[in-house]
């Protein structure tokens, strides 16, 4: 659910504003719609967004509502608690910049002369002028770096009655919002999976550890979900997870599958192995061995990718070789060296078929 506010022709500014506040799955009973939730609106909904309806993909919206929860609350009106707190707030600009577009609102809502001016700066290159103030919102988020000084200086034309705001101009009007899980667990990410539902997998290299002190081989798997925060069970243990790197990928059955490289500090005790995959179900149990998957040929494994016909090419760091995994089979598995990379560390795939890999020490591509 969303709702939509529109300026009487009596106003200042007839027809050109629309506010908006987006209520997600289950309404709230007391709802406020202002600038802080119309630029929440447009930037959590700029996909779904056109002239004044939402439409698309149920779990698309939904997820994007999740999100715009961070940015404003539609029950207050007020800014959203993780933009508002660390790691964001005061630590990064997107507050300051949300609140600059807040303004930029309520300048439109207060004069006719700022509303259409706002329009005229938020007209895409060869494009129509948008009709109303959330149109032009989300044509802000389509292209930001479009006409940013104009549009900054209409962020102090009128009241500004939010704070605290931008006191120069961006190099381009987006909202990039942190998040830091429960704030120990996540230590040297090393990459990320999207999942069909929207959710982030996400390798994790380290322990936690305090600056200065000792960090070991993580043995955990973070999920978060669309809207930045842990999925109920996350962070996961087990499957042989061993200081896993830039290897995840999720394959056609849902399953998630991370390499372990055996990230750790010399000064560990228990040193990780470097040679084995793990495998987890969409719930987060794990289905490899409590060892990992210990295949042959794997050596301080990096990047991984499945192919379109399932199986999994696994990029060997320390064995200048790539594992290939027939329909991901570790009992199948077998070793394409000669490759002429060294220390290849990702595989991708084009569309003309063939499998790249990248040579980290060798400075070049195979194919």
């Amino acid at each position: 659910y969303y709702v939509l506010a529109r300026s009487a022709a009596t106003t200042p500014t007839p027809d050109a504003v629309v506010l908006s506040a987006v209520l997600g799955a289950t309404p709230p009973t007391t709802v406020t719609v202002n600038p802080r939730t119309t630029v929440a609106t447009a930037y959590a909904m700029a996909q779904f967004l056109d002239a004044g309806v939402i439409s698309g993909s149920p779990l698309g919206i939904g997820n994007a509502a999740s999100m715009s929860f961070n940015v404003a609350d539609p029950v207050t009106g007020g800014i959203g608690a993780v933009l508002d707190g660390a790691p964001n707030g005061i630590e990064t600009s997107a507050r300051a910049t949300f609140n600059s577009l807040a303004n930029l609102v309520a300048a439109c809502v207060e004069s006719a002369v700022d509303c259409e001016a706002f329009r005229v700066a938020a007209t895409p290159p060869g494009g129509t002028q948008p009709a109303d103030s959330l149109q032009a919102l989300r044509n802000l988020v389509v292209q930001p770096a479009h006409n940013v000084l104009d549009v900054y200086a209409l962020t102090q034309a009128g009241s500004t009655p939010y704070g605290p705001s931008r006191d120069e101009p961006p190099a381009a009007w987006t909202l990039a919002l942190r998040f830091a899980g429960d704030g120990r667990t996540l230590n040297g990410p090393g990459n990320f999976a999207l999942d069909h539902e929207g959710n982030m997998w996400v390798a994790v290299n380290y322990t936690y550890a305090p600056p200065g002190e000792v960090a070991c081989a993580s043995n955990l798997l973070a999920r978060f979900a669309p809207d930045g925060s842990y999925v109920a069970g996350s962070p996961y243990a087990g499957g042989g997870l061993s200081g896993a790197g830039y290897g995840i990928d999720i394959d056609r059955y849902g399953d998630v599958w991370v390499s372990n490289f055996g990230f750790a500090a010399a000064e560990c005790a228990d040193q990780p192995p470097h040679d084995t995959l793990s495998r987890f179900s969409m719930t987060g149990e794990a289905l490899s061995p409590p060892e990992g998957y210990q295949v042959d040929g794997v050596d301080w494994p990096q990047g991984m990718e499945f192919d379109a016909q399932g199986n999994l090419w696994v990029a060997n760091c320390a064995g200048d070789s790539v594992t290939f995994l027939p329909d991901g089979d570790p009992t199948r598995a077998r070793t394409l060296d000669g490759l002429g990379v060294t220390k290849p560390f990702d595989v991708a795939f084009g569309s003309d078929g063939n499998t790249y890999v990248t040579g980290t020490e060798s400075d070049n591509v195979a194919v």
